[in-house]
């Protein structure tokens, strides 16, 4: 009697791996039963740790508050996340280094449970149609895109060089206290020689291709109404009007401020004479500015004969102007591709309001040089205004609200400098006085002796490690969405970016943990769960791996039956055979085949859809195939 059971041999059984998807089709009719949930996440003012559940903070429909469920969110993807290459991520996303992380204050999430999705939302399978026929879906990055906004005028992200939109700044209330784990809290020695908190820093999210290293500088952000979440706001620090330590004049202008690090600059763009570019960005400006006067700062030295002696009225100038944004060298004698500046009371008049480029050589980006461009239209009115600045083959461009208000040939010289982009003011280096005393004479109204100055690069600051010590012709005022690009742009681009922001992107996916997260501040998006109609389709995925065997049965192996019927006395413990049985032509019909472990224990049992005569003269062969979760 041949053989009924046999080992398999090596290479007679394998395994492959493969994803399978189920497609669902969520509406409000059977979002419960398929445990499909929408949650509005708020943040509100205030630590967590001082919550109560007599909290009067706002909740969802299910009870919950809002507050923690944007706590939570932010905690599971967003804030131990960078947009920065090389850093700590957060393991929620598919795809971190193409994803885009930034959550506002308010937030809509689609919540999916795992029975449901799997092991993972597939990607490029989310869509949603939800109230005004808003269409998102996501873009297989971990991206959640408006699908229905027309794109043929957005400019290329290759194209931009800096993109900062504050909205990641929504917690930030006030002016930063140190507190948190995101902040730098830096200190400087005042000139009695206490210790003196004076200015905190940390890391913005620059969320272009580039992930430039910015940093905001005891900085304030507010909510800003409509569509566009968080922006920054400059309260004109500095100057002598409110040096760094009050009214001590040994250490002017430090205040708020937004600045590159230099080097990221320099390596994104030259801005070399001849080069195309364009700065665009949201802006605020009041009725009047705060500062007028500002400091070009100094510090006290110790001269040969003993003598600590500090400058004083050469170290303050008058200005008609202040900055919103620039790069230019960091002296008293700047050379710069471009400082955007507006005209402050000062100047008075028409002109008072109106924007100012500064662009060239040190004579031409001075506080007193005459501007290269100046707007047609005041902007002092308090309302929020689209301001793109840009260089285009040999001329200037200010385009105010999506409309060219005024243009000119350029005149710029030596307009490249290794210096850091700086929002709301410039940077100012010290004048410390040097150990040569020039001797007394009555310039200094009889306060002792006069000294030679000098610039000391090292003091400047605002490079990633060091705060700004000196900032001068500080903004009042509001800014936000700032945007720098490497080519000029055109005028439907300019009214795109003015309308979108140039992008089509309203939040994130995490497809392994089953969130939709509407983070875009726009109504129309937070609200677009919140319709009868609603409409959410993915595919659920699920990995399975097929097992293969492969059962080779010779021709003199299994000729016998396990059939009791071929028994003589049909009795599964007689092991007499009927005469037919044991002729010569006898062979067996194969109907069931078993899988059994090394000890002979049944692990699955694959049935024939028909019974197969086993030949006798040949081999046969049986290809079993399973699947397992």
């Amino acid at each position: 009697m041949g053989l009924t059971v046999k080992s398999l041999q090596i290479g007679e059984k394998s395994r492959t791996k493969f994803k399978i998807h189920k497609e669902y089709n969520v509406t409000r009719a059977n979002s419960s039963s398929l445990g499909v949930e929408t949650y509005l996440a708020e943040y509100q003012t205030g630590s967590l740790l001082a919550w109560n559940t007599a909290s009067l903070d706002p909740t969802t429909t299910q009870g919950l508050y809002r507050n923690q469920i944007h706590h939570s969110i932010n905690t599971m993807f967003y804030r131990n996340y960078t947009n920065h290459p090389g850093e700590t991520t957060s393991p929620g996303g598919a795809h971190p280094q193409n994803q885009d992380r930034i959550l506002d204050r308010k937030s809509t999430i689609v919540s999916i449970p795992q029975k449901k999705f799997g092991e993972l939302i597939a990607p490029g399978t989310f869509k949603l149609v939800g109230k005004d026929s808003v269409t998102i879906v996501d873009d297989k990055q971990g991206n959640l895109i408006d699908s229905g906004m027309a794109t043929t005028y957005m400019i290329p992200s290759q194209s931009e060089i800096l993109r900062l939109s504050f909205n990641e700044c929504h917690e930030f209330a006030g002016v930063m206290d140190g507190t948190d784990g995101r902040y730098r809290s830096e200190y400087q020695l005042q000139l009695e020689g206490t210790r003196q908190h004076y200015i905190t820093g940390f890391q913005l999210d620059d969320t272009s291709l580039s992930r430039q290293q910015v940093y905001a500088y005891n900085m304030r952000f507010e909510e800003r109404d409509g569509s566009f979440g968080t922006h920054a706001v400059f309260n004109g620090l500095g100057g002598s009007a409110s040096p760094v330590n009050g009214t001590n004049p040994g250490r002017g202008g430090a205040g708020n401020v937004i600045v590159s690090k230099r080097e990221d600059m320099w390596r994104k763009a030259k801005f070399r004479n001849g080069e195309d570019f364009a700065v665009a960005f949201w802006a605020k400006i009041p009725i009047s500015q705060s500062v007028t006067q500002s400091f070009y700062g100094f510090e006290s030295e110790t001269s040969a004969t003993g003598i600590t002696s500090k400058v004083h009225a050469s170290t303050t100038f008058d200005h008609n102007t202040n900055i919103l944004i620039g790069k230019s060298s960091m002296t008293k004698w700047r050379k710069s591709p471009f400082i955007i500046e507006t005209f402050n009371q000062k100047e008075g008049g028409d002109d008072m309001g109106k924007l100012v480029l500064k662009r060239g050589g040190s004579w031409q980006c001075n506080h007193n040089s005459t501007p290269q461009l100046t707007s047609s239209a005041q902007l002092n009115d308090g309302n929020w205004h689209h301001i793109v600045y840009q260089y285009q083959t040999g001329s200037n461009e200010f385009w105010v609200d999506g409309i060219k208000q005024t243009s000119a040939s350029d005149g710029a010289m030596d307009t490249t400098t290794q210096t850091p982009l700086v929002i709301g003011g410039a940077l100012q280096g010290y004048v410390t006085a040097s150990a040569k005393d020039l001797g007394s004479d009555g310039i200094m109204g009889g306060r002792g002796p006069r000294y030679s100055t000098k610039w000391r690069w090292q003091d400047q600051g605002g490079f990633h490690s060091s705060s700004p010590k000196n900032i001068v012709q500080p903004f009042s005022g509001s800014m936000d969405e700032v945007r720098v690009f490497n080519k000029s742009l055109s005028s439907k681009e300019i009214a795109f970016l003015s309308e979108s922001n140039n992008t089509n992107e309203v939040g994130n996916i995490f497809y392994r943990h089953g969130f939709a997260c509407i983070t875009h501040p726009n109504a129309k998006y937070l609200d677009a769960m919140d319709d009868l109609n609603v409409n959410i389709n993915f595919k659920a995925s699920t990995q399975i791996t097929e097992l293969e065997y492969t059962l080779n049965v010779k021709s003199h192996e299994f000729d016998a039956s396990e059939n009791i019927t071929l028994r003589k006395d049909e009795r599964p413990d007689s092991i007499e055979m009927k005469d037919f049985a044991t002729h010569s032509a006898f062979s067996p019909y194969i109907s069931t085949l078993g899988l059994y472990n090394d000890q002979l224990e049944l692990l699955a049992v694959g049935k024939l859809a028909q019974p197969i005569k086993k030949p006798q003269v040949s081999d046969i062969t049986f290809v079993v195939r399973m699947d397992k979760l």
